[in-house]
């Protein structure tokens, strides 16, 4: 079928491949620094791999598209690519201030590590050690049993664990809480 191949990210080494076969354009969605977080983050083999990976990948790719400039200054300047910007964006008809605001902090995104959540927990056994007992909402999907038991260390009674919640949710809990934290640990 004629038409561009869109992947996200760029731990997709055999796209090459699908470009030479179906002989379509190819367009990648570049939204973290794959190499940079493999070796900062991850390290090990896989940060020795990355780099393959990443030039591999975007050897297949007409254009990519970044959220930010400085991931289209690095494809531009080590890969010599056709990079448009995209940066990250908000919803404004799903994610809008309500008037009547709750007594709520709230967390929305997977539950893994990168995410920050343990930082939030232990800030949040901070404040509540102070006598400020602002409810935590965490509302996610990931390893939920993981972090259920790190607040339950941190002996915190006021983080409540919503479980996966649908994007309409979501912007109801956006649109009411007190303050949305979003502690991400990692460069996106």
């Amino acid at each position: 079928k004629k038409g561009p191949v869109r992947v996200y990210g760029v731990s997709v080494p055999f796209l090459f491949l699908i470009k030479l076969l179906s002989r379509n354009k190819t367009a990648i969605s570049y939204e973290w620094d794959y190499k940079e977080q493999a070796k900062t983050v991850y390290g090990g083999i896989k940060a020795i791999v990355a780099p393959f990976i990443e030039k591999l990948t975007l050897f297949g790719a007409d254009i990519v598209f970044c959220t930010t400039e400085r991931i289209s200054s690095k494809i531009k300047r080590e890969y010599k690519k056709k990079t448009f910007v995209v940066p990250l964006f908000v919803d404004t008809q799903k994610f809008h201030p309500s008037k009547t605001e709750k007594d709520y902090i709230l967390y929305a995104a997977r539950l893994e590590w990168f995410k920050g959540l343990d930082v939030l927990l232990k800030s949040q056994s901070i404040l509540e050690k102070k006598g400020i007992s602002t409810k935590l909402y965490i509302a996610g999907d990931g390893n939920a049993k993981k972090y259920k038991e790190l607040a339950e260390s941190f002996g915190l009674k006021n983080a409540v664990f919503l479980g996966p919640v649908e994007n309409r949710k979501v912007g109801e809990l956006m649109r009411h809480c007190k303050c949305f934290v979003l502690p991400t640990v990692t460069m996106e």
